[in-house]
C-alpha cells in the first residue's frame, strides 16, 4: 500500500515537529545507528507528535541485528543491555538516558497470548509495521524526515478512529491485552471510537482475557479510570462490549436488573456506570462502579411490587474486598474502596452534630467527605434530581474544627483514670467505660473536661445497671 498523506500534516511538517521534540541524546543514537543500517523512530512517540503531544519515551526500530546495534552503540560510548534480545530488543544506556532499539521483525504464532513462539528478523520496515497493534502505532519516521505510513495511521488519528493493523481478530488473539489498550485509547477523548470491525473483534475475543494475569488487567482498569474521557471508554467496556465482566464476573448479574424502585430510573448496571461517571477521582470512580454490586443478591419485592435491597452495602463490602484482593490491588486501595462501599448508605440526612463528630472520630474526616461525595454521585446515578445537604454537614465540621480541644476529638480522661477511679484493672471493662464516656462527649462536647468527667465517673453515671 502506497504511503499517502491524508492527515492534513505533510511529511515535512510532522518530521520537523518530531525533530524539535527528540532529545539530543536520542537524536545522536539515532544518527549513529542510521548510518550503519536503516533506523526509524516508531510507535507511541510518533503517535504523540502527530497528535500534538510531547512524547515521554522514544523507541527505535532498525535493520541492524541486536549484535550489530551493540557493536555500533558501544563504539560511541553507549552501554547495551539485553532486555528482549530473543525478540530483537536491546536497551542502549548512557547516563540517565535509556532507549529501546528493536530489530525489524516478523512474528510467528503466539504461544501464550502475549509473546510469539518464533521471531524472524527482516530488513523490511513494512513487514515490521505489519505486526503492530493499531494503525496509530504503525507510523515510522526515517532519519531523513520521510514518513512511512502504510496503514494510514495519520488519517485515523485525524478522524479519531482506533483501527487494528490488518485483521483485528488476529491482532487481538495475538495479545488480548490489546483489548484494554484499545479502551485506554478510547479514553483519550469522547470523540475517539473503535472502528466497527475492531468493536466486533473485541466482543469475539474477550473470553481470551481469562488468560491474562488479573493484576495486569486491574492496572489497565485504573489507568483507564485516570483518562480524561474515562466515562466514554467505561460505557463501552462495561455496558456495551461487557469486557469488564471478564475481569469482574460479579458484575454480570447487574446487567438489565430492574430495580423496581421509584427512586431509581435505571437497571443496576446503568446505575453503577452513571455513579462512576460522576466521580472526581479514580478511587471514587472505582467505588461508584462497585458500590451496589450486591443488589441482585439482596433483592426482595414487597407486596406493593417495590424492590428493596436490605443489607446490600454490608454484603457488597464483602464482595468488593474479595474482588479487589483477587485483582491484586494494594491494601490501601482495598481498604479505601471497601470502606466506601460498606458505609455508603449511612443516613447523613438525619445526622446532627453529635453524629458527625462520632463518625469523623471513627472514620476520619477524609473518609467522611469521600462518603458525602459518593452519596452525591449515587444520587446522580438514580436519574432523578435529588438534594443532598452537604453544606449543612460541612458547617458542622467547621464548628468542630473551630473548637481546638475537640479537633482530634480526644477525651480529657484516659483508661488509667478510669482504672484508678473505678478500682479496676486492665481489660475489656475499661474499653466499655471509654466508649460510654466518648458517646457522652459526642453529645455534650463542651463537658469534655477532666474534673467534670472524673466526677461523673465517681457518681456512677457511666456504670451499667
Amino acid at each position: 500500500m502506497a504511503n499517502r498523506d491524508t492527515s492534513g500534516m505533510g511529511d515535512d511538517t510532522l518530521a520537523k515537529r518530531l525533530f524539535r521534540a527528540v532529545p539530543d541524546s536520542a537524536r545522536e543514537l539515532w544518527d549513529i545507528l542510521d548510518r550503519e543500517g536503516e533506523t526509524v523512530v516508531v510507535g507511541g512517540c510518533v503517535r504523540d507528535v502527530t497528535m500534538g503531544q510531547t512524547p515521554h519515551d522514544w523507541d527505535f526500530a532498525t535493520r541492524l541485528t541486536p549484535n550489530q546495534v551493540r557493536t555500533v552503540a558501544e563504539a560511541y560510548g553507549w552501554s547495551v543491555r539485553d532486555t528482549g534480545v530473543q525478540f530483537g530488543g536491546v536497551t542502549c544506556i548512557r547516563g540517565p538516558w535509556r532507549y529501546e532499539v528493536t530489530t525489524f521483525r516478523k512474528d510467528g504464532r503466539y504461544k501464550d497470548g502475549r509473546h510469539p513462539q518464533t521471531v524472524q528478523f527482516t530488513t523490511s520496515l513494512f513487514e515490521d509495521l505489519a505486526r503492530r497493534d493499531f494503525t496509530m502505532n504503525a507510523i515510522a519516521i526515517r532519519g531523513n524526515g520521510s514518513v512511512f505510513d502504510p496503514y494510514l495511521g495519520r488519517m485515523d488519528i485525524a478522524n479519531h478512529i482506533i483501527r487494528a493493523v490488518g485483521d483485528p481478530v488476529k491482532r487481538l488473539m495475538e495479545d488480548p491485552l490489546r483489548i484494554w489498550r484499545a479502551f485506554r485509547f478510547m479514553g483519550m477523548g469522547s470523540e475517539w471510537d473503535h472502528e466497527a470491525t475492531l468493536s466486533k473483534a473485541i466482543v469475539a475475543t474477550r473470553p481470551l482475557l481469562i488468560n491474562i494475569p488479573r493484576e495486569r488487567q486491574s492496572a489497565e482498569l485504573m489507568k483507564l479510570l485516570e483518562m480524561p474521557a474515562f466515562d466514554h471508554a467505561l460505557k463501552d467496556l462495561f455496558l456495551q462490549s461487557r469486557v469488564l465482566d471478564i475481569l469482574i464476573p460479579e458484575l454480570t448479574g447487574t446487567h438489565d436488573f430492574n430495580q423496581y424502585n421509584p427512586h431509581h430510573k435505571y437497571s443496576v448496571a446503568q446505575h453503577l456506570y452513571l455513579t462512576a461517571q460522576a466521580g472526581p477521582t479514580p478511587i471514587l470512580r472505582l467505588a461508584g462502579l462497585l458500590h451496589d454490586i450486591a443488589k441482585p443478591q439482596c433483592f426482595t419485592l414487597d407486596a406493593q411490587g417495590v424492590g428493596h435491597f436490605y443489607d446490600h452495602a454490608e454484603v457488597g463490602a464483602v464482595y468488593v474486598q474479595e474482588i479487589l484482593k483477587r485483582l491484586s490491588f494494594s491494601n490501601q486501595v482495598v481498604k479505601a474502596v471497601t470502606d466506601l462501599v460498606r458505609h455508603h448508605m449511612f443516613p447523613w440526612g438525619e445526622a446532627r452534630s453529635n453524629t458527625v463528630r462520632r463518625q469523623v472520630r471513627e472514620w476520619g474526616l477524609d473518609h467522611v467527605r469521600d462518603l458525602w461525595t459518593l452519596r452525591e454521585m449515587d444520587l446522580v446515578g438514580t436519574g432523578f434530581d435529588a438534594n443532598f445537604d452537604r453544606e449543612t454537614l460541612e458547617g458542622i465540621v467547621e464548628e468542630i474544627n473551630a473548637e481546638d480541644h475537640l479537633h482530634l476529638l480526644a477525651l480529657a480522661i484516659s483508661g488509667h483514670d478510669i482504672m484508678r477511679v473505678k478500682g479496676i484493672g486492665p481489660g475489656p471493662e475499661v474499653g466499655a467505660y471509654l466508649r460510654r464516656v466518648q458517646r457522652y462527649v459526642d453529645d455534650y462536647p463542651s463537658e469534655n473536661r477532666m474534673a467534670h468527667l472524673i466526677a461523673l465517673l465517681e457518681a456512677g453515671t457511666f456504670d451499667i445497671g
